[in-house]
């Protein structure tokens, strides 16, 4: 995996706002990758990278906050890492990520709060938005 060993170095900066770690061609990101303890973070953009995974509790959550994830590899949003981020008021941008839409993000349309968290132009890798698809297709997973 291709992830910088960052992670501790936004500890204690109760002030930052926002984060921007673009273009760097990270793949994994891991628990606690952004713990800054701030209440007042705004942003954490990681576009144009490679992720193909993000682990449960890798970035604070404040109600509010902007995660931007466009132009990724993500094929799925999992329910363990993006559930409380969604539920506790994060907007989470997907944009341009191959996302397999099965039962894997059948979660998503459980809870109708944390759909409406995600950005509307977020779609599948087939190209179908996501908020286009049916949600009766998720209920057997």
């Amino acid at each position: 995996s291709n992830t910088p060993n960052i992670v501790g170095t936004f500890q204690n900066l109760p002030n930052l706002k926002d984060i921007a770690i673009g273009w760097n061609s990270l793949t994994i990101i891991p628990t606690n990758f952004i713990k800054t303890g701030s209440t007042r973070l705004e942003s954490i953009s990681l576009t144009f990278n490679a992720i193909i995974s993000v682990e449960p509790g890798a970035f604070d959550i404040v109600e509010g906050m902007r995660i931007n994830m466009t132009s990724n590899s993500l094929s799925t949003l999992d329910e363990d890492t993006w559930g409380p981020f969604l539920v506790g008021g994060v907007l989470l941008y997907a944009t341009d990520n191959p996302l397999s839409c099965g039962c894997d993000i059948a979660w998503l349309f459980k809870e109708e709060q944390s759909l409406g968290q995600v950005s509307k132009d977020t779609t599948c890798s087939d190209g179908e938005n996501i908020y286009n698809l049916d949600p009766s297709i998720f209920d057997f997973c």
